[in-house]
């Protein structure tokens, strides 16, 4: 998939999503997006789609210190799935700084300062 800047980047898919995605993406023209339809901008779309999850987002999260206040958002989803990730692969056994090279490589990001961003830690944190 490309994002940001043209960046390809692998996106793990749970189940069997994929076999439903790829189905999906067989019924796209050649020049079509999947998520957006033909009479419609990609911005529009993202803002739709941004709205909705603004509007039920109470509906679908528990409320927690991690998301209280936090406009939850495409990116803000980002966050919630790298810190889930991450909680799971220190559930493993991992130590903090595996489970943080585990989560960059699952958001696409190389650099140990931008995933901690991403999990919400401060400099000074535990890094072994």
């Amino acid at each position: 998939m490309k994002g940001k800047n043209g960046l390809e980047r692998d996106v793990p898919l749970r189940t069997n999503m994929d076999d439903l995605l790829k189905a999906a993406a067989a019924n796209v023209p050649k020049d079509g997006k999947l998520f957006v339809p033909a009479d419609r901008k990609t911005h529009e779309v993202i803002q739709s789609v941004q709205s909705f999850i603004l509007n039920h987002r109470a509906k679908v999260t528990e409320p927690d210190v991690r998301t209280k206040g936090v406009q939850m958002t495409f990116h803000g989803l980002r966050h919630k799935y790298a810190y889930e990730r991450y909680q799971e692969f220190i559930a493993q056994g991992y130590k903090p700084a595996t489970a943080r090279y585990k989560v960059s490589e699952l958001i696409g990001h190389s650099r140990d300062d931008v995933t901690r961003i991403y999990l919400a830690e401060t400099e000074g944190a535990e890094s072994k």
